[in-house]
Formats: C-alpha cells, structure tokens, sequence
C-alpha cells in the first residue's frame, strides 16, 4: 500500500498547497499556479524552493529524474513504506539492518522509517546511478524489499532541521558505499540534477497530494 504521509508529518493538501503557494512567492514562482499536483496525484517536492522530482520526459527505468517546477507533468511520485528488515514495528531501521553491519549507521538511524519513492505512472522508483549518484527510475521493491534495485531504499529522519514537516531523504545505497550518511541533493532548476550522494543534509521534501 502506498502511503504518501507519515502519521507524525501529515499535512492536508490545503495546508501543503498555501505552503507551496507561499514559497512561490518568496522565489519568485508566483506565476505557476497553486498546485492541483496533476489530476489529484501526489508530488514530492523540496519546501524551500516549489520545485518537485519529475520523471524527465516520461521515460523508462534507469530514466533520469530532473526537478522541475510544482504542478508540472511527470511528477507523480509518492511515498511507500516497506519492511526490509522484517522490524516490530515494521518498515523501520533494526540494528543490523538496513545498512552494513559495524558502519554505525544502524545504530545512528535506529527506528527511522524505511520507504521507496514510487512514480505513479511507471510503478518504478527513485533509484540512484552506481557511478554518479544521481538519481534514475529503477525496480520498485516488493513490500519487504525484495527485487528493489539500486539506489531505492530511502530513510526518513524523524529528527533534522527542516520545518514545514518536511524531511532530508537518507539514501542506503551512497550511504553504504561511502560508510557513513549521505542524502538526496539537487539543483533547484527546470531540470536541475539530483544525486543521492550528498554528504550534507540535502532537500527538505514535502510529500503532497
């Protein structure tokens, strides 16, 4: 089942769209409409700057995602938890799971929400390039995680310094590979990158529908 809030973040559609609409004004997007987010479907957005994850061009899997600005076509992406870790309760870090065992990051994000970024008109996920980092639609996984390709499972922090009931997006892959936390970055433009690699706190994104 595909769950594009969390119980602790949830925002309405109204709140979320007065958010946005504000921050078009404080960036100079005025001009774009409040987001009706494409026939009702969900986005994921950064809070800060009204530009949202979009499948570019509509392609297929190892496609690149771009940003582009809110309300956009192509931006039917939500989020679903899963359980990789077979945790009680589910869909959350354990201490030897998700990341290598012995990297500490077990134990720095133990009990944060594990999920996968699902593109609606695909049923693909946000993945991550192996030798850039930057993100690409790949397999979704299963709802334990099984077949997920790479670059899928993300964490969400419960605790970080974004505000509107947002969050940075925690990227197992880059994080394993670097042994050490690494977030979903981009740049804020018509098609702007974005990469998974980033060793800083990244985009706060607002999940919306």
């Amino acid at each position: 089942m595909t769950r594009y809030f969390t119980t602790s973040r949830k925002i309405s559609g109204g709140t979320a769209g007065l958010i946005i609409a504000a921050l078009m004004l404080l960036t100079g997007l005025a001009g774009i409409a409040t987001p009706a987010f494409a026939n009702g479907s969900p986005s994921v957005c950064d809070s800060n700057s009204a530009y949202c994850l979009n499948d570019w061009n509509n392609g297929g899997g190892s496609n690149p995602i771009k940003m582009y600005a809110v309300n956009g076509t192509n931006e039917e992406f939500g989020q679903q938890f899963i359980n990789p870790c077979n945790s009680t309760p589910p869909d959350e870090v354990t201490p030897t799971c998700p990341f290598t065992v012995g990297s500490g990051l077990n134990t720095m994000w133990l009990g944060q929400p594990i999920y996968q970024d699902v593109y609606g008109n695909s049923g693909l996920c946000l993945g991550a390039n192996t030798s850039t980092g930057y993100a690409q639609l790949a397999q979704c996984g299963n709802s334990d995680g099984g077949g997920a390709g790479y670059g899928v499972f993300q964490i969400e922090p419960t605790s970080n310094s974004c505000s509107y009931g947002d969050y940075p997006d925690i990227n197992r892959y880059w994080s394993d590979a670097a042994g050490a936390t690494r977030y979903l970055d981009a740049g804020l433009s018509n098609g702007g990158a974005i990469w998974l690699n980033n060793p800083y706190d990244g985009l706060c994104l607002l999940f919306t529908q």
